[in-house]
């Protein structure tokens, strides 16, 4: 009888260990989902960002181009540090640009004034043109 309430005794705690056990690594999972969803929430993020860098440069520049010559229609690809970027056809006093940095898209739609130069009389980001 003794030795029946031994393995009793062994049962029970290799029951208790491998609940334990079970429990630990359930937690050790959870928690290394969250560090990579974090992980790849920070990328997209940063991805996001040099798209809206990247936009605004090219926007920059197509206003500057604009400024230099009357008649700049757009309608071009440009690189910045190694992204590009695209300048769609200017249709009257409006310039819209485009970048995309893996697959973060960020467009601008910009108003311009009749002045010669121009100015800029909105700078807005749009979801699509």
């Amino acid at each position: 009888m003794s030795s029946v309430k031994h393995n009793q005794k062994g049962y029970a705690l290799l029951v208790s260990v491998v609940v334990i056990a079970t429990v630990l690594v359930m937690l050790a999972t959870v928690s290394a989902r969250r560090v990579q969803d974090s992980s790849f929430t920070a990328l997209d993020l940063n991805h996001q960002l040099q798209a809206k860098a990247l936009a605004q440069g090219c926007a920059q520049e197509a206003l500057l181009k604009r400024s230099i010559d009357t008649q700049y229609a757009g309608n071009e690809t440009i690189t910045i540090q190694g992204e590009t970027c695209t300048i769609l056809p200017i249709s009257g006093q409006f310039i819209d640009v485009e970048a995309n940095v893996q697959d973060r898209y960020y467009r601008l739609h910009i108003g311009l004034t009749a002045d010669e130069p121009p100015q800029v009389s909105s700078w807005e980001r749009v979801v699509s043109f």
